[in-house]
């Protein structure tokens, strides 16, 4: 349960925020040298995963880029919008 400031109200959270949380539970309080220590044990692993890979996958991989979620798309043209109309 989740509190409501809006309605005053005990609100029950949706199972995706409540599947998030039980993922980071274990790093969430993490300080922030143990989160650099478990970044740099995921890029050592990377790049150990990356030796096993064709010269043709590793150039796909490293040239993949996650695509903007829409609402951002937006967002960022807005911005660019913003920024042009004021060096006008």
């Amino acid at each position: 349960m989740a509190y409501d400031p809006a309605s005053g109200y005990r609100t029950e959270l949706p199972d995706e925020v409540q599947l998030i949380r039980a993922e980071v539970a274990d790093v969430v309080d993490l300080g922030p040298s143990e989160r650099a220590r478990l970044l740099a044990s995921a890029c050592r692993s990377g790049v150990q995963l990356m030796r096993l890979k064709s010269a043709e996958d590793r150039a796909r991989v490293l040239e993949y880029r996650d695509p903007l979620p829409p609402e951002s798309e937006a967002a960022l043209e807005r911005m660019r919008q913003q920024y042009r109309a004021r060096r006008r």
